[in-house]
């Protein structure tokens, strides 16, 4: 269904993203915790997040250590 396709293209947008974001080899802009209203759940709780900046994206990670992120997001 359509929901199904939309959902697939973008999973594999983010997988590219993180791949070019992997790939850039300039050091983050800035780094640090920011807090990120959730989206998912009905409240809409806020979430801590560590965020790092680094060309065009802004990438945001549950934990410090986590190697890949939880999501992206394009500035571009």
């Amino acid at each position: 269904n359509e929901k199904t396709k939309a959902v697939q293209a973008v999973t594999v947008e983010k997988d590219q993203q993180i791949q070019i974001l992997e790939k850039t080899s300039t050091k983050p802009l800035k780094t640090g915790f920011l807090w990120k209203r959730g989206g998912r759940s009905e409240s809409g709780a806020w979430q801590k997040r560590h965020f790092v900046l680094k060309s065009n994206f802004l990438a945001y990670y549950r934990q410090v250590s986590d190697p890949k992120p939880v999501g992206l997001i394009d500035l571009e």
